[in-house]
């Protein structure tokens, strides 16, 4: 007959010990950063929304103004612009999209002002910049809420 031996308790850790009041810290600590972080997000997006519609619009009017296809095209400009651009994957790009944007550049002339001229430079010249300036304020926001959860 063998003998089994009884399994061997296995040590489980504990629950870190903290006080209710330690705990209810942690937890609005996290509320809070979380709370902030997603509005840095929204912001963060609308912000790169409004740019980018305004700067499509920019050269929707630059184009038109340049008057190379103008004559051709007509008010027949947008609907090309859309199904071309739809026809390299983008989405909600029906003939009414690009009217918007050019309707939100000649509306909003002022936030010309705002960008840098890296922003209204060539296609594509805009994303550095942007992504530095997008990662300069994550570092800010990662110092503040550092600075106050030491607090």
């Amino acid at each position: 007959m063998s003998s089994k031996k009884a399994p061997t308790p296995v040590n489980k850790p504990s629950a870190p010990s903290a006080t209710p009041g330690d705990f209810d810290a942690l937890v609005s600590a996290i509320v809070r950063i979380h709370g902030q972080s997603q509005a840095l997000a929204a912001k963060a997006v609308n912000t790169s929304l409004t740019v980018r519609n305004w700067l499509i619009g920019h050269r929707i009017v630059a184009f038109e103004q340049q008057g190379k296809d103008r004559a051709a095209y007509g008010e027949r400009l947008l609907p090309a612009l859309a199904q071309r651009l739809a026809a390299t994957g983008l989405k909600r790009v029906d003939a009414r999209e690009p009217r918007r944007f050019r309707l939100f550049y000649s509306v909003y002339p002022q936030i010309r002002e705002t960008l840098s001229p890296e922003w209204l430079a060539g296609p594509g010249a805009a994303a550095l910049p942007a992504a530095l300036a997008c990662q300069e304020e994550i570092e800010r926001f990662i110092t503040q809420v550092s600075q106050e959860a030491g607090a």
